[in-house]
């Protein structure tokens, strides 16, 4: 049980606002919205995984046991075509449908407000005619009550009895009307609210100002689905122009000059003439396979040049889309002309649906001033009814004009508050955002890669996600928590130049796209605070894999001992003489040695052999834990330096490790 239903089970008052949420929250449509969501989300993560294996495979040779080679290989258009624009298309696909989620809500939130409206409005209704008719029954009795002492005539006791059953029938209409309203509401929202609620009045009662009418059409078009739907049209069918444009440049260098003209007219969305466009095309081709034409002389044999015309040369890298990019510039110039004349349309629809909004305001403001102008001139019968200057059927028609009135108001209320619903399902919410004085902004967030729980990645890596609609790419990166080296933000270099700024790790940079030239490759740089730490290359059209970061290794040192010593002290005219003995294991390989002495200096001036002891005088060195040696190889090279250990007198060397 949702909170919005279980606070409409404790209070017994229902509000619009819950309506409006228990709607969105149990629509079918919303859930089969989000299944598809998942859907697509799980395709996209397949052909990142199918795209990550491919450049693997064409970029890598391969053989099998039976020695069948493979060598890398080059693509021809339709498929570099492919690798690069298939993760945008399902990802175009899946912001679609996203958008299209809001859209859906809108939907839902607009339903819910004009059956509430239904159901508020008989409720009142019924109420009021329920009074009504408590008065006119009162009246009856009391002109029934007249007519034997003469105060009232038979006609008086007609028309009130006439009013009684006219109500009478008009409530009881209206009792099942409501009852068939509060179903309606009841199936719309997954809630029985038939019986015991009392709703509460959803009437917004102000206007919205001429000024922010622009603001309305923008945050329309903004955020309308149809609108959103032709921008993406747009932006895929501009992206395959460029796409197609930089694959056959790459591949054809300054030929694609010949139709360079009609391409740029297309793209800046200026009219083609696409018959000399076509002709021009027909001569870019035949450019493209003239060092084929003809033949070719060997000795005494002729062979036609095309016999040596490799896999993808001329114009057999296009020949499954001869007309690739010919065809890309009329979709394109076909999507930008939809594009504007929807957005005319929207813009239109906003301007007269405002006025209709702005009628529907003014027809209320009048219709609720003549109600309280009818209030007053009852009040002023009613004391000249007490003073016998006005009869009773005065009174009786005034309180049925006023009673009239007060119903006109209220159903021209109602149909303002359509009226401005209706506004607000136009403007996707913006009516509803202007009057509750949050702004019209759009909403902002860190980000994140939305497939980590689809297809999770244990590993550091990128993700990089390209808006369509907006032909923006978003960048991100993710860390594993407690990775070493740390790592907090990156930066995003193309061909030595930076794209943004430098980005904190759990936000995405968000840039124009890229137009690649002779590459792909983006470098991202990885840092910790201001140190730098490692960067990676990654190839752009693959759009989530691992970062090969290179973990720093940390070193450790650790001792080991190589041997022994021993110390032999004796007495020499009255002089104390140490006699030094160096026991080095035979594995070491040592054949001489040197001693040194704090920083006194080497008292070994030369390199002595190892089976040699070395004698000095006692009180010159305190303690051989100040001395070190260092062991050489039979050929003088260094082998180690090594200490003394006085507790086990061993000789122990440090060795640096990782």
């Amino acid at each position: 049980m949702t909170a919005d239903t279980q606070a409409a089970l404790n209070s017994r008052t229902f509000s619009l606002e819950q309506a409006q949420r228990m709607a969105i929250s149990s629509s079918s449509d919303i859930s089969k919205q989000n299944n598809q969501i998942i859907l697509k989300q799980m395709k996209y993560v397949e052909a990142v995984e199918g795209i990550r294996a491919k450049v693997k495979n064409l970029r890598s040779f391969r053989w099998s046991p039976l020695l069948s080679f493979k060598f890398p290989q080059q693509l021809d258009l339709t498929e570099e075509y492919d690798l690069n624009v298939k993760p945008l298309t399902i990802q175009t696909e899946i912001d679609t449908l996203r958008h299209g989620l809001d859209d859906l809500k809108y939907e839902i939130t607009h339903k819910a407000n004009q059956q509430y409206f239904e159901v508020y409005l008989l409720q009142e209704t019924t109420a009021f005619t329920q009074d009504r008719l408590d008065d006119a029954k009162t009246q009856l009795e009391r002109n029934q009550a007249g007519l034997r002492t003469g105060k009232a005539t038979q006609s008086d006791v007609d028309r009130a009895q006439k009013s009684v059953d006219t109500l009478a029938k008009s409530l009881s209409t209206q009792l099942r009307e409501f009852e068939n309203a509060k179903t309606k509401l009841s199936e719309l929202i997954g809630v029985d609210v038939t019986v015991g609620y009392t709703f509460a009045n959803p009437f917004k009662t102000a206007s919205i100002p001429r000024e922010q009418l622009e603001n309305l059409i923008q945050y329309t078009l903004d955020h309308d689905q149809s609108f959103y739907e032709a921008k993406a049209a747009t932006s895929t069918a501009k992206l395959n122009v460029e796409s197609y444009e930089s694959l056959m440049r790459s591949e054809y260098g300054s030929k694609m000059n010949i139709i360079q003209n009609y391409i740029n007219m297309a793209k800046q969305g200026m009219d083609v003439d696409y018959g000399a466009f076509q002709l021009k095309y027909k001569e870019m081709l035949a450019a493209l396979d003239k060092p084929w034409n003809g033949k070719i002389r060997i000795l005494f044999f002729s062979f036609t040049k095309e016999w040596f015309k490799g896999e993808i040369d001329g114009t057999r890298y296009i020949e499954d889309e001869m007309y690739a990019v010919y065809t890309a510039c009329m979709e394109y110039g076909n999507a930008k002309k939809d594009q504007d004349a929807l957005e005319k349309d929207l813009r239109s629809q906003v301007r007269d649906t405002y006025e209709n909004v702005v009628t529907g305001w003014n027809t209320y403001e009048t219709l609720q001033s003549l109600a309280s102008e009818s209030r007053e001139t009852l009040d002023r019968l009613l004391v000249l009814n007490r003073m016998g200057k006005a009869t009773y059927t005065e009174v009786a028609d005034q309180q049925e004009a006023y009673q009239v009135a007060q119903q006109d108001a209220l159903d021209a209320l109602k149909e303002y508050n359509v009226t401005l619903s209706e506004f607000d399902r136009l403007t996707c919410g913006a009516v509803t955002k202007y009057l509750k004085g949050t702004g019209m902004g759009l909403d902002t967030g860190e980000g994140g890669d939305a497939y980590a729980i689809l297809d999770p990645i244990n590993d550091p890596y990128y993700y990089i996600y390209t808006s369509v609609a907006d032909l923006t790419f978003y960048i991100g990166v993710s860390i594993p928590d407690g990775f070493e080296p740390a790592i907090d933000s990156f930066e995003v270099w193309y061909a030595g130049t930076q794209i943004g700024e430098r980005t904190q790790v759990g936000t995405e940079l968000r840039h124009l796209t890229l137009d690649y030239q002779d590459t792909s490759e983006l470098t991202i740089r990885l840092y910790n605070g201001d140190t730098y730490v490692d960067e990676c290359t990654v190839d752009a059209s693959v759009p989530r894999d691992v970062l090969d970061i290179q973990r720093q290794e940390t070193e450790t040192e650790t001792e080991r001992v190589i041997g022994s010593y021993a110390v032999t002290t004796t007495m020499e005219g009255g002089v104390s003489v140490s006699e030094l003995k160096l026991t080095v294991n035979a594995a070491e390989n040592a054949s001489t040695y040197t001693l040194t002495y704090g920083d006194q200096g080497i008292y070994t001036t030369e390199q002595r052999p190892v089976t040699e002891s070395f004698t000095y005088l006692t009180l010159l060195i305190a303690s051989l834990e100040d001395v070190t040696a260092k062991l050489y190889d039979s050929g003088g090279g260094e082998l180690m330096d090594i200490r003394f250990d006085t507790s086990t007198q061993e000789l122990v060397t440090t060795v640096s490790g990782t």
